[in-house]
């Protein structure tokens, strides 16, 4: 970012936080910036600043403590307007509404990397143990333990909601659990794991990231 960048940011920056809506002869301060330095001292609310010195209109986010979790590896919007996240090293599932968090569901495992919701109800899937949990509130009870899985990373349901596919590794698989949650190899790659599941809804087919090679499959069906 060049000096002339800096001092049109600042400018306009200081100019919106100085000149409230509504204000009735209120002038306006400019200051001049001629590093980075100095203008990344300042705190940036509601905007961004581009590498070109451009200022746009930004995100705003709030810090909610989840408890001793040390990371998140899922987020799941819900209707009524809150969240669940899966966490980890604990393997809880908390729900945040309101900027505030509570313990919604707790499995036992390490960690809680994927979550879905659909007709049959809410699952997580679990590391290191393959397993994916029901979840309720105040509950979690154990759906599938995935056979020769260690790691489920990724949850997505078909075109229909029928039958639950989960990516998995480290022998690179995905899994197809239907109605009754028995699961079935439904593809396996070459890769160690398949991380990210995506369907489409006009085709019905399956879309499989991987970790090893960053290769994407494009599954039509079982095999």
């Amino acid at each position: 970012m060049n000096p002339a960048h800096l001092r049109r940011a600042a400018s306009v920056v200081l100019a919106g936080i100085l000149v409230p809506a509504g204000a009735q002869a209120v002038g306006t301060r400019t200051f001049r910036l001629d590093t980075e330095g100095e203008l990344s001292g300042g705190q940036l609310k509601g905007v961004a600043i581009t590498e070109g010195g451009l200022v746009r209109a930004g995100l705003t986010l709030g810090s909610v403590p989840l408890g001793t979790a040390s990371s998140v590896f899922a987020a799941l919007p819900l209707a009524d307007g809150s969240v669940l996240v899966g966490t980890g090293a604990e393997g809880k599932v908390y729900r945040i509404e309101r900027d505030q968090a509570s313990v919604y569901a707790d499995t036992g495992e390490l960690a809680v990397t994927a979550l879905v919701a659909g007709p049959r109800g809410g699952f997580a899937a679990t590391i290191p143990s393959g397993t994916i949990f029901r979840l309720r509130a105040g509950k979690a009870d154990l759906y599938a333990t995935l056979p020769g899985a260690e790691h489920v990373w990724a949850l997505a349901y078909d075109k229909g909601m029928a039958s639950l596919f989960a990516a998995t590794g480290p022998e690179g698989k995905v899994f197809r659990l239907g109605p009754d949650g028995a699961p079935s190899v439904y593809y396996k790659s070459n890769e160690p794991h398949l991380v990210s599941l995506a369907v489409d809804d006009k085709t019905g087919d399956l879309f499989a990231g991987s970790s090893g090679k960053a290769i994407l499959f494009r599954i039509t069906g079982p095999g």
